[in-house]
């Protein structure tokens, strides 16, 4: 395995480099639906650990919805070791700690890679605020730069803050909306 392994999103025929951070922003249920996809290509990648982080009131629409599109059983996965879903969001140390266990798990068990899908609930009321999704963002570059990863992290435009969105500009991530690959961050009006 080498640097250069590329990876497909899972939609489209978009394939990006081992060890990239995407952010994937949508606007409606159709677009988020695509963006699940990334994890259904990967638990069908031999050697690949499937991960998500779902946020308060997320794990079980995650799963349900992942499901929904996906021809083998989710169940199976989970008892196989192939999927897990990090639901302890109580704070960035947490999820932190959690990912990082799991990660470590999976290529301790064999696996060669890791597909990394954050859906969280960055701008929701008692959510955490927009330090923490720049920490958050910071982890994730790190880690997909250390693990064999590929991370997209998943965010509803609407309820995101127009500052949030701005200050991704600097941020080396690529970034998806509504289909379109740029490396700038999605308009915010």
């Amino acid at each position: 395995m080498s640097n250069e392994e590329r990876l497909p999103l899972g939609w489209g025929d978009r394939t990006v480099p081992l060890h990239t951070t995407v952010s994937f922003y949508y606007a409606n249920e159709e677009t988020l639906s695509r963006a699940l996809s990334f994890l259904r290509v990967g638990l069908d990648e031999p050697g690949t650990f499937c991960v998500a982080v779902a946020g308060p009131g997320y794990d079980r629409t995650l799963l349900e919805r992942l499901q929904s599109g996906y021809r083998n059983q989710l169940g199976a996965m989970i008892e196989a070791g192939k999927l897990d879903v990090v639901t302890d969001l109580s704070s960035f140390e947490a999820v932190a700690t959690a990912m990082v266990e799991r990660m470590d798990g999976a290529l301790a068990r064999g696996f060669e890679r890791i597909r990394a899908l954050g859906l969280v609930a960055w701008g929701q009321p008692d959510w955490l605020d927009l330090a923490a999704l720049k920490r958050c963002e910071e982890t994730a570059n790190m880690v997909a730069a250390s693990y064999p990863a590929l991370i997209v992290c998943v965010y509803n435009v609407p309820q995101l803050v127009g500052d949030a969105m701005l200050e991704t500009g600097d941020d080396p991530a690529i970034f998806l909306y509504q289909g379109t690959v740029s490396e700038q961050p999605p308009p915010t009006t």
